[in-house]
């Protein structure tokens, strides 16, 4: 760690954000794109400065300054001096083509349907000095396209990762209109079910949304420190069932990074092994408090926020078993293919999710697709009986951006098959 503990940092980045969609095939597909470059400086007081697309020459002069002890390896950061003003490197012609050929197979596969292809992207370079250490720095880019179709108030959805060097329409991409037009097709006649308690099965990927809500939140370490977590209280004990580990490796999913906003190196936290508590997401300054290390999980929005200790990737490690052992015996219950958080609190564990896409089980199979509804989920209990967990791990099929305090990062979420005991499902009229 520096010798001042850490505090003095200077932070520069470079963003470009693109987005590019359409309606149907029928009109050009619409573009809005940013780019800016920002400093931050932070004393040893946590006080920051800030100065938006400052100029390279003062960048430089301040890195100089900064008494940084040398560079960082070859490929693990940007082994330069901030450049020159530079160009855009984000391939929006390149998406406005994907877009477009996108929404003409969908709608042809949809006939009828509204229709909306949107593609989303960035592309961020992060240089952090601190004194004594090496230059410290990252390359971050992602990119994802994202298909709807939609009759009567109701919608099919699918997403897939792409290229940000070149789209292209391959592999997951080119199966995004079949795969809608299917799941639409099969939402035709949606049923619903009584209000209360269900027994609710996660499919592949979208439980991962369950637990970056009621466990990754609740392990951020400045949650834990101000007393704003349910699970800080537990300590080693056991919250949940053994066949659930869950980890947060900041280095994979849709928005990687290998070092953090204060030039600390990016790893893997288990923060729940075997049903307990194990780890916490830490900061910097988390991490001084607590007298432990820092896990590279500090993340900032932009250069004008302050650094938080956030989630990157958080995902529910493989089991052992099929993933019909997760249906198996339920007489009558929920099995969910799409959500997202609606809202959730982290002192106690309560979370609320809007379930998009789901299925009625039925006597051990699946029986017809039902209507949006709400999940209410406790933290305590939820955790207690998740069980049956699949070995057929897989990430991001839901929506990826999660907003805290103001401050809106992407993640990523990832799980196999598990069932979850018991949650209330709240239907609509």
């Amino acid at each position: 760690m520096a010798p001042d503990g850490g505090r003095s940092l200077l932070f520069y980045e470079e963003r470009e954000d693109a987005v590019v969609e359409v309606g149907g095939s029928g009109g050009a597909p619409g573009v809005w794109s940013s780019r800016h470059t920002g400093l931050a400086v932070r004393g040893q007081t946590d006080l920051a400065l800030f100065r938006g697309d400052p100029d390279p020459a003062d960048v430089a002069r301040l890195l100089r300054g900064a008494g940084v002890g040398g560079r960082e390896a070859a490929g693990s950061g940007p082994d330069r001096d901030p450049p020159a003003p530079w160009p855009p490197v984000l391939p929006i012609p390149g998406a406005q083509e994907l877009v477009r050929r996108l929404a003409e197979t969908t709608e042809r596969l949809s006939p009828g349907a509204t229709i909306g292809v949107r593609w989303v992207a960035f592309r961020q370079v992060v240089t952090v000095a601190r004194p004594g250490l090496p230059l410290a720095g990252d390359v971050r880019q992602g990119a994802r396209v994202r298909v709807a179709a939609g009759r009567r108030g109701d919608e099919a959805v699918a997403e897939a990762p792409v290229s940000t060097v070149e789209p292209a329409l391959t592999g997951d991409c080119a199966r995004l209109p079949e795969e809608v037009a299917r799941r639409l097709d099969e939402r035709r006649r949606l049923t619903t079910l009584p209000c209360g308690e269900h027994e609710v099965v996660f499919g592949p990927a979208v439980g991962g949304v369950l637990v970056h809500e009621i466990v990754g939140h609740a392990l951020e370490a400045d949650a834990a420190l101000d007393g704003r977590s349910w699970l800080a209280e537990a300590g080693g004990a056991e919250v949940a069932t053994p066949e659930l580990t869950v980890v947060d490796d900041p280095r994979r999913g849709r928005a990687p990074w290998k070092t953090d906003d204060e030039g600390e190196p990016a790893r893997p936290i288990a923060l729940v092994r075997e049903g307990r508590v194990t780890g916490y997401l830490h900061d910097l300054r988390t991490s001084r408090e607590c007298g432990q290390l820092p896990t590279g999980h500090g993340r900032r929005a932009s250069y004008r926020d302050p650094v938080r200790p956030r989630m990157g990737c958080t995902f529910v490690a493989a089991g052992r078993r099929h993933p019909d052992e997760a249906i198996e015996g339920i007489e009558s219950g929920i099995y969910v293919r799409r959500m997202e958080a609606a809202r959730t609190d982290p002192r106690t564990g309560r979370a609320v999710f809007r379930v998009t896409d789901a299925d009625r089980i039925h006597r051990g199979r699946l029986d017809g697709a039902l209507a949006a509804h709400l999940l209410i989920v406790e933290g305590r209990a939820a955790l207690r009986s998740i069980g049956r967990v699949a070995a057929d791990l897989a990430f991001d099929r839901c929506p990826g951006s999660c907003l805290r305090e103001g401050q809106a990062l992407a993640v990523g979420v990832g799980a196999p098959t598990f069932r979850l005991g018991s949650a209330l499902a709240v239907f609509g009229p």
